[in-house]
């Protein structure tokens, strides 16, 4: 799976601990596995913007 690479951003989890998020795959796999919050429109936006992104539909 490609990574699509993009300028670092930097969250922080629940505990406080940074993280720099520097490609879609990681952004992808960070929201499903790592996001705090379940459920909510911008989450699930999120998700299909990655997903889109991963299967080449948009940049």
């Amino acid at each position: 799976m490609r990574e699509f690479p993009f300028p670092s951003v930097t969250i922080a989890d629940q505990f406080g601990q940074a993280r720099d998020i520097v490609s879609v795959r990681e952004a992808a796999v960070w929201l499903v596995a790592r996001w705090p919050i379940r459920n909510g429109d911008e989450l699930q936006a999120a998700k299909q913007a990655c997903l889109n992104a991963l299967a080449g539909n948009v940049t």
